[in-house]
């Protein structure tokens, strides 16, 4: 996924993608994608991240930022409801 539909085409091409987003919430309707890395600007991560997790989807992300504070207000201290919402090892979440 990328913000123009020259940049998007210029990577698709270059490593043969077929299913090209400029639109993020479209990508995150695909069945066919599984994971999500999340390389926008930090202050997108949190919401990005959220998006995604709630969209079935895994996730990495590439600066974390607040993600940890905005994870546990989203999705409640102490529960744990998905293995790779936050996987550092630390499973307080």
């Amino acid at each position: 996924c990328q913000r123009t539909q020259s940049k998007v085409d210029e990577i698709g091409d270059a490593f043969g993608i077929e299913n090209r987003y400029t639109d993020y919430n479209e990508l995150l309707k695909d069945p066919n994608i599984d994971a999500i890395h999340i390389n926008t600007p930090i202050n997108n991560h949190a919401a990005q991240s959220l998006a995604a997790l709630r969209a079935g989807k895994h996730v990495a992300c590439t600066v974390p930022g607040d993600y940890r504070r905005r994870m546990q207000a989203n999705c409640g201290r102490g529960k744990r409801n998905r293995p790779d919402l936050y996987d550092d090892g630390n499973r307080d979440l």
